[in-house]
This record gives structure tokens, C-alpha cells and sequence, in this order.
């Protein structure tokens, strides 16, 4: 552009990235006129929202004006390839509303209430770095197409306007205009198909377990979690267990006060859902070349069963044997014929009391294959309730439950102890409490 007090810039950029990936890039800036420019304003015209895709930053632009005539300045730019990885065609994450009163459908469901389920899937992910493969997941064929199909590269017009004046012209409100026109294509990098949650073996976390898949036509690394990482080829996806701090109580405790509205369902599914996404960083990078970005699970939704794993409990336990109380992970040892007094303190971290809860105790085996046995009347006998009525744990409170065991075979056991409240929610002991039974 040629004229008093104008600016010409390089224009018709087209730019491609993957989703999740960023470049910074600048726009050179020149005033031809023979006017210095005194006042600049930037601003994007977008079909998505131009914050996601463009950011800038005008402070350096503006630290040099006046603009001199014949002076040139750049404007820092940063592209980002804005993109959802979370799957739409999951039935729990169709909507919030749908996924708070719906079991979970995902892979774990009918799983992840099973005690002992995390050991023994955990005992196949411990590597640090692995290549992928052997999934189920692999053999997706014609959910791929479709997941291809859905998220085809997208193309987006974007125009850059840089408004500016200088007197006599500003001090009457006039301002001239350049435009810079530019396209982002932004093509798929990984893509989240399904998640579930399972218990941690401490109450202070939970696994968040995905299903993901490499989108691209090229390897890719991802890097997951603390010094975790796997190769994944192309169109190829894989199965991830990661390790999440458990959303506190000075976020979503009223909401156990409040009640059980939708409103208040979907107060809880958010705040949950942007702790995950805050904690949870998947970086993918392709082997080959130097292109990388990162992939966010913002707007992740989470069934009614999910919260109460992701959530912290409002419930404590102190577990007594004999009367001395026990360590979590500590491991029992007793002898058939045995008795054993076990004693279960329940303590409400609440300022305010829970009401109407269902304290039960279950004793089982877990095989370490797949089979776990809850039928154990033969090889266990109990004397007092496994399952306890509590009107009433008070604010700050406890209530305090026994019961006398004997175990009539030898073997490894395992005990659930679990409070259900009137709405629902399971809080367990974690984790388990483990005895081991042995010949006198």
C-alpha cells in the first residue's frame, strides 16, 4: 500500500499444523507514508474463536510508536493448532447431562468396582517406555475410518486487521486499515476414543485410563504422566494408565451439602473435569522430523461413578486389629482358627454431618488371574454385622463399627470396607485390607 500515513505488510499466509501444535511466526510492518503513526489496534476476524488459533503480543509494537515514516516493526504472532481430542460418539460423553445419570460405558465399567482389579491391570504397565501394540484397540478397523472421517483436516480463513492513525486524522476519530489474510489447516494428531477411571492404591489418586490413537501417517512418541512414554505407529492406538492427584475438598465439598441437583451435578462434572485437565499433560512428538504439540483433555466428562473415584472422599478410615490401629499397605499375618478383632473408625472430614450410610464389610480372594472369589463360607467365619446402618456420622465426627474373624483355611485374604450414602456415592477404604492366613 502506497499513501500518507499507510502500512504494507507481507499477506496471504498459509500455515499447517497438526492439532496441539504451535509456531511463532511475526508480521513485518512498514510505514510508506510521510505521517509517523501514533495509535495501533490489532484484531482478528475468525470463524473459530481467534483465541485459540492467534494470539499476539502489541506491547513491543506499541513501545515504538510513533511509527516513523520509512520505519519498519514486526508484530510477535503464535499459531496454534486448536483442535478437540476427546471422542463426541462416546455415549457418556454425549452430553454432561447424559453422562452424570449413565453408567459408564467404557472399557472398565464392569470392572473398575471389582476389588483388586487395578493390581493386576497395573502389574502390565509398568514400563517406563514401551512400544505399543497388542491392544484391542488395534484392530478398530471401520471405527478408524470413521474417527478419520470425523476428524478430516479443517481449514480455517482468518483476517488480521491492523487499525491505525495518527493526527490531524485521530484527533477527529479516523483510522485506516490494513488487512493481512491468512488460512490455518490444522490436520489430526492423536485422538482421545474412550476413558474410564479405576481407584489407585492410595486414597489420594486415581488412574485415568485412556484409549487413544495415532492419527497421523507418520510414528509418534507420546509422553505421558511422570517419565512415561511409548512409541505408537501409524494409525495405530493403545491403551494408557495415568496416575491423577484426586480433586480436593476446598473445590467441590458443598456440593456434598448442597444436594443432588442437575445444576449442581454439572457444577461438580466441571470442576472435576478441569482438574483433570489442568493435571494431565500428553505431549506426542513424530519420530521423524522435529514437530511436536500437546493434546488436552479440556472438557472431559465423567459419569456419576466416575466423580466419586475422581473426587476425594469425605470420608477417613482408621482400621484397628486387636486394638492397635494398622498402617494402609500393611499386611496381616494371622494363623488358622485364629480370631481376629477388627475394628473400622469412621471419621467425616466435613463441617457439616452425613447422614443415612451403609457401612459394609466384604471378605474375599483374589486369585491373581482374573478370578476372584466372594463366596467364603467355608473358609471364613464372622461374628457381628458385615453390614452396618449409620443414621448419622457427625461434623468432624466418627462412628466406630467391629467385628470378630476366623479364618478356617490358609491363603491370602482381602477385606472391602465401603460406606454408601442414601445418594449413592461409594467411598472405600484404600486400599484393600490384606491378611495373610497361614497353618499354626
Amino acid at each position: 500500500l502506497v499513501g500518507s500515513g499507510e502500512l504494507t505488510c507481507n499477506n496471504g499466509a498459509s500455515i499447517s499444523l497438526y492439532a496441539g501444535e504451535s509456531v511463532d511466526s511475526s508480521l513485518l510492518l512498514e510505514n510508506v507514508g510521510q505521517l509517523p503513526i501514533q495509535w495501533v489496534e490489532v484484531s482478528v476476524e475468525c470463524l473459530q474463536d481467534s483465541e485459540q488459533v492467534l494470539r499476539w503480543d502489541l506491547e513491543p509494537l506499541l513501545a515504538q510508536l510513533p511509527l516513523q515514516p520509512g520505519a519498519a516493526t514486526t508484530l510477535p504472532l503464535h499459531f496454534f493448532g486448536a483442535a478437540s481430542f476427546l471422542s463426541s460418539s462416546n455415549p457418556d460423553t454425549a452430553s454432561v447431562k447424559s453422562s452424570i445419570f449413565s453408567a459408564p460405558s467404557s472399557f472398565l465399567s464392569s470392572t473398575s468396582n471389582r476389588p483388586g482389579f487395578p493390581d493386576r491391570f497395573l502389574a502390565k504397565s509398568t514400563t517406563s517406555s514401551f512400544k505399543s501394540g497388542g491392544s484391542s484397540l488395534n484392530s478398530f478397523g471401520s471405527q478408524f475410518s470413521k474417527l478419520c472421517l470425523e476428524n478430516s483436516p479443517k481449514a480455517l480463513q482468518c483476517q488480521l486487521k491492523v487499525r491505525y492513525s495518527s493526527d490531524p486524522g485521530m484527533a477527529a476519530g479516523f483510522c485506516r486499515v490494513a488487512t493481512f489474510l491468512f488460512s490455518i489447516e490444522i490436520n489430526c494428531s492423536v485422538f482421545v476414543t474412550n476413558w474410564d477411571v479405576i481407584p489407585a492404591e492410595t486414597s489420594s489418586q486415581f488412574y485415568l485410563v485412556l484409549d487413544i490413537a495415532n492419527m497421523t501417517s507418520q510414528e509418534l512418541e507420546l509422553k505421558y504422566g511422570t517419565n512415561k512414554s511409548l512409541l505408537m505407529e501409524e494409525n495405530e492406538s493403545c491403551r494408557i494408565p495415568i496416575p491423577v492427584e484426586r480433586c480436593p475438598l476446598t473445590k467441590i465439598g458443598k456440593l456434598f451439602k448442597t444436594g443432588e441437583s442437575v445444576s449442581d451435578l454439572m457444577e461438580l462434572n466441571k470442576s472435576c473435569s478441569s482438574h483433570i485437565a489442568a493435571l494431565v499433560d500428553l505431549e506426542w512428538s513424530l519420530v521423524a522430523g522435529s514437530r511436536c504439540g500437546k493434546a488436552s483433555l479440556h472438557g472431559i466428562s465423567l459419569s456419576l461413578s466416575m466423580l466419586d473415584i475422581v473426587r476425594m472422599s469425605p470420608i477417613s478410615w482408621e482400621v484397628s486389629v486387636n486394638g492397635s490401629l494398622i498402617e494402609p499397605h500393611e499386611e496381616l499375618n494371622s494363623q488358622v482358627g485364629q480370631s481376629l478383632l477388627l475394628g473400622f473408625n469412621i471419621l467425616n472430614s466435613l463441617s457439616w454431618p452425613l447422614h443415612d450410610l451403609e457401612l459394609k464389610i466384604q471378605f474375599f480372594q483374589d486369585h491373581q488371574n482374573g478370578i476372584t472369589s466372594y463366596q467364603l463360607d467355608t473358609r471364613v467365619a464372622c461374628s457381628g454385622a458385615t453390614c452396618v446402618q449409620l443414621e448419622e456420622v457427625a461434623e468432624c465426627g466418627s462412628a466406630y463399627h467391629e467385628c470378630v474373624v476366623v479364618f478356617l483355611t490358609p491363603g491370602q485374604y482381602k477385606v472391602n470396607i465401603q460406606c454408601t450414602s442414601k445418594e449413592k456415592h461409594i467411598w472405600k477404604l484404600i486400599p484393600h485390607l490384606v491378611i495373610q492366613v497361614s497353618k499354626p
